[in-house]
């Protein structure tokens, strides 16, 4: 949210594509009372409505419609936890803080989708994506898993996706295993 932050601050609700109204549509902002008694800029107004509405929107992962029922509500139970503990646990938001990016955004962004009859899944594994990518591939052994290891699952996926590389293919970097250990520490999962 930090990186969100500071281009919500300096870019104008235009170049977002907003209504020039305001971000909700509703008429022009109005400064309201900060806690100082005194009125805050536009700027900051944007910003906290803009934080609002992605709070909302992220209250439910993406999930692609193949997803098949189980599945769907594994991930529904794994995601909800994995929100709670990059936002409440500091030593696990700080996970994705080298990459710029907080938590909770990063598992805002990620769609979900199924993985049946994928090569990725045929090893057993439980969940895949790339460095980099915004989607991530739930195999069927995701819903043997108990709600805090899927968790935990979600939040390995999601570093990925914020840059953290995985060995194999990177020869410097952690192992699957290894990056799992450190969330499950940090994530308190």
């Amino acid at each position: 949210m930090v990186a969100l932050a500071a281009f919500a601050i300096l870019t104008p609700a235009l170049a977002l594509g907003l209504p020039p109204g305001g971000a909700d549509g509703r008429g022009p902002l109005a400064p309201i009372e900060g806690a100082s008694g005194r009125a805050l800029p536009d700027d900051a107004l944007f910003f906290l409505r803009l934080a609002a509405d992605a709070r909302r929107a992220a209250a439910k992962p993406h999930a692609d419609e193949a997803l098949a029922p189980v599945l769907k509500v594994r991930l529904l139970e794994a995601y909800h936890v994995a929100r709670q503990q990059v936002s409440v646990e500091p030593r696990c938001g700080a996970l994705f803080g080298r990459f710029g990016v907080a938590g909770a955004e990063s598992l805002a962004r990620t769609r979900y989708r199924s993985g049946e009859g994928l090569a990725g899944c045929i090893r057993q594994a439980a969940a895949y994506t790339c460095v980099g990518c915004l989607q991530t591939v739930l195999c069927p052994a995701f819903t043997n898993l108990d709600t805090e290891t899927a968790a935990a699952i979600l939040i390995h996926e999601a570093l990925h996706q914020a840059g953290l590389p995985e060995r194999p293919p990177t020869p410097d970097a952690m192992s699957s295993l290894e990056i799992t250990r450190m969330v499950e520490s940090n994530c308190a999962l």
